[in-house]
């Protein structure tokens, strides 16, 4: 029997209005968090990682970077 890796399954959003609620994100299959790394804060890390893997979030290559993109279209 092949063993699967595990699948991500998160929330993208900061998972605070779950945990305001007493809720916990495993209670609904969610293993990672995607947040926006402005949201970050040590805190928040140690509280998700409990039961999740934390992925930071970076606005990219979305427009708000000039032409970057029409210039760098590889």
């Amino acid at each position: 029997m092949t063993d699967l890796p595990q699948m991500t399954r998160g929330t993208y959003g900061h998972p605070r209005s779950f945990w305001e609620q007493g809720l916990r994100l495993d209670e609904y299959g969610v293993n990672a968090v995607f947040i926006h790394g402005a949201s970050l804060d040590a805190q928040t890390v140690e509280r998700a990682r409990s039961g999740c893997r934390v992925f930071a979030e970076f606005a990219t290559l979305n427009g708000k970077y000039g032409d970057y993109v029409a210039h760098h279209p590889e």
